[in-house]
């Protein structure tokens, strides 16, 4: 968690957050974890950003001129750790692997396309078995249920 208050000194800063080129991930499982983390620096910057009672590190509350400061400078981090985190999703969405999972649809199309063969078949007493003939009946029937 990052604390964009750089008059404590017992929290990291605004400018402890690193402010280096992102660095592309080498697979899926990496960028996941970035995400992760940079979601949570976001959300700390953005709670920090709510508190209007920023102090310096004996307490005192900031001076108009100094919050004003600090807060530009929390902004700025918060900005760039967006950028960032919009990088790393496009990356995740781009690497992602495709499903070679066939959608529903996809599946019952395929079903209705072999029905559709086997009762050629059966059309043309090409020696199905009363078992077989069955199945296609049964099949013709849950495909004509779903439309």
């Amino acid at each position: 968690m990052f604390i964009c208050n750089e008059e404590e000194p017992t929290k990291p800063s605004v400018s402890a957050i690193i402010s280096e080129p992102m660095v592309e991930p080498t697979d899926l499982a990496e960028a996941e974890t970035l995400r992760k983390d940079l979601t949570l620096d976001v959300q700390s910057i953005q709670a920090q950003l709510s508190d209007r009672t920023r102090t310096d590190e004996n307490g005192v509350p900031l001076s108009k001129h100094a919050y004003q400061a600090w807060k530009k400078r929390a902004q700025y981090k918060l900005n760039q750790k967006l950028d960032e985190l919009r990088a790393v999703k496009a990356w995740i969405k781009a690497n992602r692997p495709t499903s070679t999972t066939p959608t529903t649809r996809q599946a019952f199309d395929h079903l209705r396309r072999m029905v559709e063969m086997l009762e050629v078949i059966r059309d043309q007493e090409l020696g199905l078995e009363t078992e077989d003939l069955a199945q296609i009946l049964a099949a013709r029937i849950f495909l004509d249920n779903l439309d």
